[in-house]
């Protein structure tokens, strides 16, 4: 899995493990590279090395950039190396936008549906390429209305309903993240607040599940690949369940995603929540189980 390793803290020892499996060619590669990244100001680079290529992080003005591959040697995989970049920026949930790449290596932009292009120089020989996705591309979260269960988004007035889906520790144990780690003291307002910014910034799309216009739970799009794929995860209150809302609430989950693009759709579930496990392959292919335990599903859509 790719990490980086900032600029600023890579000593001998991190200089050691980029290095290490390059060729004497590439190690003396990388020491030419290292040196022309050198901070500035406000400006954060951190490296990696992958697939024989130089990756680097740029952090500026509250905004992330990726450099294109730089190749070590001839043998570098710039396309391998490039598609890590674009999983690393999904998983940390920041923007892939990538600068410094030359006119002839935009190929390796194939698999990506949406794209702005910027030409960097005036001769059309280099391009800034920020890869957007079916989340970035919408002005709008779409409603889905099913009769007595509709999906619609979260809004300020949805305030102390939504905390409280949030807050419940039955549902919450099994969510895969707990709030008390970032805000143990939120307000009311602060999971609202935070559904709203995550779809402004492009991050994920986050629906109320509204039963006979009460707000029972809430449906999630995230990790957006960009390519057509997403995760979804799917919660309602205790009280609720057993009542086929979260079948129905699927569906229409389904719905919203063919008609915004998607054309597959990833659930994470931890093997202990068995209702869910059991609800998902249903539903799902099964792919299979990590080592911490999280069982994966995939939902092709037609």
């Amino acid at each position: 899995m790719l990490s980086f390793k900032l600029l600023s803290s890579v000593g001998d020892s991190e200089v050691q493990m980029l290095k290490t499996g390059l060729s004497l060619t590439e190690q003396e590669e990388l020491m030419y590279a290292l040196p022309q990244l050198e901070a500035e100001d406000d400006t954060e680079y951190a490296v990696a090395v992958m697939y024989g290529c130089l990756l680097v992080r740029i952090f500026d003005m509250g905004r992330y950039l990726f450099l294109f591959p730089y190749p070590l040697s001839d043998d570098a995989n710039v396309k391998l190396a490039l598609e890590a970049m674009g999983e690393y920026a999904r998983r940390e949930e920041i923007p892939f936008c990538v600068t410094e790449v030359p006119y002839d290596m935009l190929y390796c932009f194939g698999g990506f549906r949406h794209m702005d292009l910027d030409a960097l120089d005036e001769t059309g020989t280099i391009y800034r390429v920020k890869v957007k996705t079916e989340c970035q591309i919408l002005d709008k979260i779409p409603p889905c209305d099913g009769g007595r269960v509709v999906l619609s988004a979260i809004t300020a007035e949805d305030s102390e309903e939504y905390a409280a889906v949030c807050r419940n520790d039955e549902i919450n144990k099994f969510w895969g993240y707990d709030f008390r780690e970032d805000a143990p003291d939120a307000d009311g307002g602060y999971f609202a607040e935070c559904a709203m910014r995550d779809f402004e910034c492009g991050r994920s799309i986050t629906y109320a599940v509204r039963y006979d216009g009460v707000l029972v739970g809430e449906a999630v799009i995230y990790a957006f690949d960009g390519k057509g794929n997403a995760e979804i995860a799917i919660r309602i209150l205790p009280s609720y369940q057993k009542q086929g809302i979260g079948t129905k609430t699927l569906e229409l989950l389904k719905q919203v995603c063919c008609k915004i693009g998607l054309c597959k759709l990833y659930a994470k579930v931890m093997e202990k929540n068995s209702a869910s496990v059991k609800f998902f392959s249903s539903v799902a292919k099964r792919q299979g189980t990590d080592e911490s335990g999280v069982v994966d599903f995939l939902i092709e859509l037609t």
